[in-house]
């Protein structure tokens, strides 16, 4: 049992999914401005913007292996509308960025764009729903871009995605004020605050006003807006130096800020730099120090907003069982015990994507005294000793289980379904 857990931590530690999606084409020129022209409709999108200018002197540079760099941002704000009602930082990625590209001696041109899965992952999307209508939006746009290009399609694979891939912040202000007074400052302030930074805005959109434009409700807000930013150095880092141009799927990039209808909060959120390497599994090293470096820069531009940086909550694990079992006697809280060890897979899965989820966090640490005890340096009951790993014990302050004990591991949305049953029969 060990060693078949052993083998799946190794899966998991090499393999974690597939993120961009790729479509080399031999003979691209008639044929995906054919496209572009006469059938992106028809699969539900709208040419927003097509970029060339903005690339041209990292293809004439002497040292560019670039023939061509070009940007499509493709929209489907009908089809959205309802996913961001309920998914607010969805916005972050409701412009599809569709990276054509093609290196000067190379036979073919490749088309690429963020899969599905890893937008909603990236944007902690967890109603199913969501994630359900999101990826159906995608389908006939693969479907038929591969048809009409004669396009060959393979994907990126990629290690990891942190648990917490977006920058969320906050502005709390006076609702006295007129809202519409605050929003104009703020965003004068934000444009300021690029620039003073080095960055370059690319792109402004308000969502409120576009659907107003067609009759349609976008009840749940106020205002909610996207602004597309990038910082050239760093551009120009990972797309010469390290000569990935499908960075050019995720950046520029896109923050979404938001006021719920009567409330006094602006919300916002965008990816963070590192979590955009990951999901290229990005290993040249001086791109992903510049990374960093961007991440940071991003933090001092919204503080310097009166902005509060969102830190995730943590957990705070207990390792000794004795002190726990006397903290829950104090509290009245019953015992969460999670019983792991190194090497286990499942276990490693569960720290790094489970444990850091915002709600599984709250759930545990509101109802539960959370314990982690491994079985090899740990001291437990003889009760509770177990040979396998992950394996979850529910104690009641007396010391006593009073739920079957659960083997194997869980996802986010198992953990919480499993946690809310065991509060109430605790």
């Amino acid at each position: 049992m060990r060693t078949i857990f052993a083998l799946i931590w190794l899966m998991h530690a090499a393999f974690a999914g597939y993120s961009v999606q790729y479509f080399t084409i031999e003979d691209e020129t008639k044929s995906i401005q054919a496209f572009m022209n006469e059938h992106i409709e028809d699969v539900g999108f709208t040419l927003q913007e097509r970029s060339l200018e903005r690339f041209e002197t990292l293809m004439t540079s002497k040292t560019s292996p670039w023939e061509r760099l070009e940007v499509f941002s493709l929209s489907a704000d009908e089809a959205l509308r309802e996913a961001l009602l309920v998914e607010a930082n969805l916005g972050a990625f409701a412009t599809m960025q569709l990276a054509l590209y093609k290196k000067t001696h190379d036979a073919f041109t490749t088309v690429a764009h963020l899969r599905t899965k890893e937008v909603l992952d990236m944007a902690n999307v967890r109603d199913a729903q969501v994630r359900k209508q999101f990826t159906k939006l995608f389908d006939p746009f693969d479907r038929s871009f591969k048809k009409a290009t004669q396009a060959k399609k393979h994907s990126l694979e990629y290690e990891k995605i942190s648990a917490h891939a977006m920058h969320l912040f906050s502005v709390t202000f006076d609702r006295e004020q007129e809202l519409a007074l605050f929003i104009e400052q703020f965003q004068e302030h934000f444009e300021q605050a690029l620039e003073s930074q080095g960055l370059m805005m690319t792109g402004y959109k308000n969502f409120v006003q576009t659907y107003k434009l067609t009759n349609t409700a976008f009840e749940r807000y106020d205002t909610y807006f996207t602004y597309t930013f990038m910082e050239k150095s760093t551009f120009k880092t990972l797309i010469s130096k390290a000569q990935r141009a499908d960075v050019m799927t995720l950046m520029p990039t896109s923050v979404v800020m938001y006021v719920q209808k009567g409330h006094n909060v602006l919300h916002i959120a965008l990816p963070k730099m590192q979590a955009i390497g990951e999901v290229l599994n990005l290993t040249h090293e001086t791109a992903k120090k510049r990374l960093a470096v961007l991440d940071e820069k991003l933090v001092t531009l919204f503080k310097t907003l009166n902005a509060v940086h969102k830190i995730p909550p943590e957990i705070t694990w207990d390792s000794s069982y004795e002190a726990a079992l006397k903290r829950a006697k104090k509290s009245n809280k019953p015992l969460f015990i999670f019983m792991n060890q190194l090497g286990c897979g499942s276990c490693a899965y569960m720290k790094e994507q489970v444990f850091v989820q915002t709600d599984v966090v709250d759930k545990l640490t509101q109802e539960f005294i959370p314990v982690s005890l491994n079985i090899h340096l740990n001291d437990a009951p003889t009760a509770l000793q177990t040979p396998v790993t992950p394996v979850l014990h529910f104690v009641n302050p007396n010391g006593t289980l009073y739920a079957p004990t659960v083997t194997g591991g869980k996802n986010a949305q198992g953990l919480i379904e499993l946690l809310e049953s065991m509060s109430k029969s605790k």
